[in-house]
């Protein structure tokens, strides 16, 4: 709101008879960024403003919104609110924002041995900045305190991690990777009723349907011509149940057909088999 919009709020809050003195100091609030020609004549300034009390005033002439990520490891984030206090004197490491050829920028403040002045970003990802580089160049104030915004992700983190698993369900899973896969595990394949962690494992990865028992033995003898697994398609319906009946990364232990050592040789089982037909 406006200055004007606070003050008329304020006197209709005070004529309810409400006491508003606790914030009772309008601060000018630059949501995005500081823009060129403040704070030649703050007194001109005519947008947004928040309350604070006045005792903040020692601390604070005004609030910016931080854009960006460039001083995340002091852990400045995109979306938090600075304050910040016009100075004098800026000493070494201080965090400033500051106009550069119009721009505002927020950095930390060093003076180095040639005497020149550098605004040094907390992020490896940036380089520093030597003030003498540009035209027009002002400190506006030091941060005297941080207001964490509300916890965010960056959009290219979710659309990368979003594409890795959209690319990982569009995998097509071939007979020979089911083949290769499944010659590595056999071994701990220990009795007729544990292929039904190869069948619960070929479901997950979209190689067979729900269900389909039959399927397991089928495809099992056509990859392995000549040999004798035992597969009784009855016997792996019988373990579909409980927690098996779900996705293997949700089996629990305490809601499975089997308990101990057997449940964790089929969960090891799975486990393996997932991560070889995820390679």
């Amino acid at each position: 709101m406006t200055k004007k919009e606070y003050e008329e709020l304020v006197a209709l809050l005070e004529q309810s008879g409400l006491n508003v003195k606790l914030c009772d100091t309008p601060v000018p609030y630059f949501s995005g960024g500081v823009p060129a020609g403040y704070p030649e004549a703050p007194e001109d300034y005519d947008g947004e403003y928040v309350m604070v009390p006045k005792d903040f005033l020692k601390l604070c002439d005004f609030i910016v919104r931080v854009r960006g990520f460039s001083m995340k490891d002091a852990e400045i984030a995109d979306g938090d609110d600075v304050m910040v206090k016009h100075c004098d004197h800026y000493d070494d490491g201080d965090v400033v924002v500051a106009l550069l050829d119009g721009d505002s920028t927020l950095k930390a403040y060093f003076c180095d041995e040639n005497n020149e002045e550098w605004l040094i970003p907390d992020n490896d990802d940036f380089p520093p900045i030597r003030v003498a580089d540009y035209t027009s160049a002002y400190i506006l104030g030091r941060v005297t305190g941080v207001k964490k915004g509300a916890p965010r992700t960056k959009f290219s983190t979710m659309r990368r991690r979003l594409q890795e698993v959209k690319e990982k369900k569009q995998r097509v899973v071939t007979d020979q990777m089911v083949s290769d896969a499944v010659t590595q595990v056999l071994k701990d394949v220990k009795n007729g009723r544990m292929w039904f962690a190869v069948y619960r494992v070929l479901v997950d990865v979209g190689y067979l349907k729900a269900g389909d028992y039959e399927g397991l033995k089928t495809k099992m003898d056509a990859l392995f011509p000549g040999n004798d697994f035992a597969i009784n398609p009855r016997d792996i319906s019988r373990m579909d149940t409980l927690s098996f009946s779900k996705s293997v990364s949700l089996w629990n232990s305490e809601n499975a057909p089997v308990i101990g050592k057997r449940f964790r040789d089929y969960l090891r089982l799975a486990t393996d088999l997932t991560a070889l037909l995820n390679n």
